[in-house]
């Protein structure tokens, strides 16, 4: 338990999430799409800011390097597999409530609409 008495969730098996990556300077956040956060555990950290952290194997996966290079800058959209933490102190400078550990890219896109680009995981 935090001290402000809300609960950390981990979810200790893998879980599968789809949402828009935002990839700036000292940024990796990570913003579920609604069908990803309605009634799941993500939804424990609506409010929060979320890390994506990549292990090495998504984060040299040519699929991922190709798009980001295309980008330019925008969201990408993302299902990917791992496992969420929070809420707590992540990324840089602890600026995150959540940090989603993703060990498994299953789709990788230009983010469609529907899909915020850009804007915080606070509601």
């Amino acid at each position: 338990m935090r001290q402000d008495g809300r609960p950390r969730i981990t979810l200790d098996s893998t879980a599968e999430f789809a949402g828009v990556w935002i990839s700036r300077f000292e940024t990796s956040q990570f913003i579920p799409c609604d069908a990803t956060v309605a009634g799941s555990r993500v939804d424990k950290l609506r409010g929060e800011r979320i890390w994506l952290d990549f292990d090495d194997a998504v984060a040299e996966d040519p699929r991922l390097k190709k798009a980001f290079s295309s980008a330019r800058g925008a969201g990408l959209f993302l299902r990917l597999r791992g496992t969420l933490t929070g809420p707590g102190r992540f990324g840089h400078l602890g600026a995150y409530g959540g940090l989603f550990q993703a060990f498994e890219l299953l789709e990788v896109r230009p983010a469609p609409p529907g899909c915020s680009q850009g804007e915080d995981n606070r509601r």
